[in-house]
């Protein structure tokens, strides 16, 4: 399969920065000569009939919204930022694609997934590492980036920022003090956090949250005590990084991937015996607390409410793609809000769409009949339940954080693309019907979130 080192170059990038990490390397496009790579390698593929060009079911509502995304830019959006955010909506559509219709064997689709818990390690290892090193300084970049807490380590030992400005601070900087972890990585307010689009502490809670059904399918899929002893390794390695990123919506989303999990194994009596006693230390360890949660909560919900004001008043088309924060401080914090008021119900319908065909294609499988001995059937299941963990595991965290057009969101509804066109090629007769009904469910659902994101800003006095 030519398309997988493309796939795979593209997840190392996308997941561990190289560019920002080494200064040589930041003058490469590598997003861009990887996503060449990845298409070559497809069209290869293709041409030698290594896999066959079926669209996936997802294909024609990603198309709608992206169309869709691109009417609100021409419309709504100045032409000094158009450029830009259909670029960067453009690349999440391209690398959904690819993924979505690159991978039609099990072979294939399990050595992506092995890449994506090898990052999810690696990230949590980092995380873990970074956790308990010892305090610097660290210079505030100038601009945008300052407000995101990036910056410089200078080398000097502290425990509180304003220890940092004595007389061998740099004239009119601006100090932090975080602990320094691998790769130059930063706490911010002693959160762990990575870089790019997982320096949101919140975000690498969620990837590394959403790989771990993926490890617990390939300890399943290996069924050897030293797999099952590595996977609880790093599942304890990525519970600790997690509590460790302070991220109530990452621990959601962690609780929710075990409970879905293991219920879809074990049957619901076990199964949620086994989700519980693995998800009560997450429980105990809490998130963030004091007055910065509290401050970061009222944000939220200004945030929404923000959102659904902008719902209101353009409920057609939105204010336009990317420009939520035009016209409020802070993103929406919520996907479904976001999606709403920049692209409007239509837009936001279409998003949902995509999300509950991606649901349902992982549901097919994960449902498969395994008769005895029936060794795909039971790979089948396994990943299944695995896709469908992690989708459950972001819609969660959705709720509380901006991922609509994220570049990760888009990487998984590509996998859940590839799976099920891993299971059509081996079992054709299974067959994805989206009829009035589905779309009946996606409108209410759409309009349900709506309303209940409304009935709790009411419930809470805003």
């Amino acid at each position: 399969m030519f398309a997988v080192p493309g796939i795979i170059a593209l997840l190392t990038f996308i997941y561990l920065r190289p560019q920002e990490v080494s200064s040589s390397l930041r003058t490469l496009p590598f997003l861009h000569l990887f996503l060449a790579l990845t298409v070559v390698g497809f069209a290869v593929d293709v041409g030698m009939r290594k896999i066959e060009p079926k669209i996936s079911p997802q294909l024609r509502w990603a198309v709608l919204w992206l169309l869709w995304c691109i009417v609100t830019i021409v419309i709504k959006v100045p032409p000094d930022t158009m450029q830009y955010n259909a670029t960067l909506l453009l690349i999440s559509f391209i690398l959904f694609a690819v993924i979505a219709h690159s991978l039609q064997s099990f072979r294939s689709f399990g050595l992506v997934a092995t890449v994506v818990v090898g990052l999810c390690l690696t990230l949590a290892a980092i995380g873990v590492h970074q956790s308990a090193a010892p305090k610097q300084c660290v210079v505030l970049d100038t601009g945008v980036s300052a407000n995101l807490g990036e910056g410089r380590p200078d080398g000097r030992g502290c425990e509180h920022f304003r220890e940092c400005y004595d007389e061998e601070a740099e004239r009119n900087a601006n100090y932090l003090c975080e602990r320094i972890g691998l790769l130059g990585t930063t706490t911010i307010q002693g959160r762990v956090r990575y870089r790019g689009v997982l320096q949101d502490p919140n975000e690498l809670a969620l990837v590394i949250s959403i790989g771990l059904p993926f490890l617990f399918a390939l300890a399943i899929r290996r069924r050897k005590a030293l797999w099952y002893l590595m996977t609880f390794a790093g599942a304890a390695l990525m519970f600790y990084c997690v509590i460790k990123t302070q991220s109530r919506s990452g621990q959601l989303a962690f609780l929710a991937v075990l409970g879905v999990f293991f219920v879809k194994r074990y049957g619901k009596a076990r199964g949620f015996i086994v989700g519980a006693v693995l998800g009560i230390p997450v429980l105990l360890a809490g998130g963030r607390g004091g007055s910065s949660a509290d401050e970061s909560t009222v944000d939220r919900y200004e945030a929404w409410r923000a959102g659904l004001d902008m719902i209101r008043e353009s409920p057609v088309i939105g204010v336009g793609e990317g420009m939520f924060t035009e016209s409020h401080h802070l993103t929406a914090h919520n996907s479904y809000v976001l999606a709403g008021a920049e692209l409007g119900f239509i837009g936001l319908f279409l998003w949902m769409m995509v999300l509950y065909v991606s649901f349902k294609m992982a549901y097919i499988g994960m449902n498969l009949p395994v008769e005895e001995g029936d060794d795909e059937a039971a790979e089948a299941q396994t990943w299944g339940t695995a896709m469908f963990a992690a989708l459950v595991g972001f819609s969660i965290s959705m709720l509380f954080l901006s991922l609509t057009y994220h570049m990760l969101l888009w990487i998984y509804l590509g996998l859940a693309g590839a799976y099920y066109a891993v299971i059509r090629h081996r079992w054709p007769e299974l067959e994805l019907e989206i009829g009035l009904k589905d779309h009946g469910k996606v409108l209410a659902a759409t309009l349900g979130i709506i309303i209940a994101v409304s009935m709790v800003l009411r419930f809470k006095g805003f």
